[in-house]
């Protein structure tokens, strides 16, 4: 029997993220458990599957995370899926056996967040699959302590990503898939080669060129930056605007006080 399906291929190359949703149509509760289940059977470290999945439907609770990750997309999609590394649960079952907690450590963390990152992938997979649309937030991690406190999660569990879901308004198919850096950016074969400045600038052109029309379009204040050279290059917008170094440092304190906080730092 085989298991090759070139439908996947096909809806993997189609994705492009979702951030206007159908206001009108919801999602129903037994889609939402259909791709929940169908994310559960993604692959996990020592299948402990140290995550968990906190999805949020209710529009009261829904408007108050729009505040909290700064996004007004988030009162329009039918569900939100907040996914977290879970140490949790794990520690608690390995204390109500009488076992050693192995998990309240920096490794136990990076369990939970790989696992967590990949159960979030699957579950896009499962959603995009009924024809829902989804968007990934990294505003996650920027205000995760927020996150956990307005979710009620106890020590050992920190969330790391969120993904909207709700049914796409018409006009996000007419919207062309984004640009991807080409294979030989990402993709190293046998051992790690690391190219000259002039080679990784020409890999990088397509991605540059498509970024820079895609943020002017979007913004009259990024047009004017690039037309007058004031942002010289996406390098820069992305550097200085987009993910400034106050962002990460501010983002990085908050995040490593967190960890000590839910026993993850030694």
């Amino acid at each position: 029997m085989s298991f090759v399906c070139d439908s996947i291929a096909t809806q993997i190359r189609a994705h492009r993220s979702c951030r206007k949703f159908d206001a009108s149509k919801t999602v129903e509760r037994k889609t939402i458990v259909d791709i929940v289940d169908c994310a559960t059977r993604t692959s996990s470290y020592g299948n402990l599957q140290s995550y968990c999945i906190i999805s949020v439907t209710e529009k009261n609770v829904l408007s108050d995370l729009a505040d909290i990750h700064g996004n007004e997309n988030i009162r329009q999609c039918s569900v939100l899926f907040t996914f977290c590394a879970d140490t949790s649960r794990p520690r608690q079952w390995l204390e109500a056996r009488d076992a050693p907690n192995t998990m309240n450590d920096f490794l136990g963390f990076m369990v939970g967040t790989v696992d967590a990152c990949i159960v979030a992938q699957t579950l896009v997979l499962a959603a995009e699959a009924k024809g829902l649309g989804c968007c990934f937030l990294g505003t996650t991690l920027w205000e995760s302590s927020k996150i956990a406190k307005k979710l009620n999660m106890p020590t050992g569990v920190i969330p790391v990503t969120s993904v909207m879901v709700g049914w796409p308004e018409k006009c996000h198919f007419d919207i062309p898939p984004r640009c991807r850096l080409p294979l030989r950016a990402v993709w190293q074969e046998e051992k790690y080669v690391q190219v000259s400045n002039s080679e990784l600038l020409e890999i990088y052109r397509g991605t540059e060129e498509a970024g820079e029309a895609r943020y002017r379009a979007q913004s009259m204040e990024a047009d004017e930056c690039f037309k007058s050279k004031k942002i010289p290059s996406l390098a820069h917008y992305y550097a200085i605007k987009k993910y400034p170094k106050s962002l990460h440092e501010r983002v990085s304190k908050q995040l490593l006080s967190q960890l000590r906080e839910n026993d993850f730092l030694l």
